[in-house]
């Protein structure tokens, strides 16, 4: 079939096949658990659907609204957030939690990624190195205040693909 070519299909084999057995080892400490986990799967399963025939634009075009609603998340854990073992970085919704952070690192990847395959970006220019220090530093600076230090290492893994694009070896140090 012509949608299939270009799938990694042991990949994504394997994938599965860790998927369950993930599940399963789940289910038989916690039955409760091993449904919650089932049930996170088949959302990643539709959400991955949904991704895979999506058209290619639609994360470039939505990529701000992506990261904004991210930064938005984070900063409403201020007042709204939900204290589990020691750090107020939840949503809980009865049973279910969400950790907003994990919105704003791939809102955050997206916006970088759409604005360094930009034609007007040079990392020598001081507008483009000061936007781009921007995109990774507003939701860095949430994280940073929440804090969820963890979380704040995907922040500063992105320097690495700075690096990559030409960012000084000075910054990447200091980032």
């Amino acid at each position: 079939m012509k949608w299939t070519e270009g799938i990694d299909k042991l990949g994504l084999g394997l994938y599965f096949l860790l998927c369950i057995f993930a599940i399963a080892n789940i289910y038989s400490v916690d039955q409760k658990l091993g449904e919650k986990q089932l049930m996170f799967f088949c959302i990643s399963l539709f959400v991955g659907l949904m991704i895979f025939f999506s058209r290619s634009k639609f994360f470039e075009n939505m990529a701000g609204i992506i990261y904004i609603g991210g930064v938005l998340l984070l900063i409403g854990l201020f007042p709204f957030g939900k204290e589990i073992l020691g750090q107020k970085n939840w949503y809980k919704f009865g049973s279910f939690t969400m950790q907003p952070v994990e919105f704003a690192k791939i809102g955050t990847a997206l916006m970088l990624a759409n604005y360094v395959s930009g034609p007007d970006f040079n990392l020598k220019n001081r507008k483009s190195l000061w936007t781009t220090l921007a995109i990774i530093g507003i939701p860095a600076a949430v994280v940073l205040a929440i804090p969820d230090v963890g979380s704040m290492l995907v922040f500063i893994a992105f320097f690495i693909a700075l690096y990559r694009e030409g960012l000084s070896g000075l910054l990447f140090g200091i980032g």
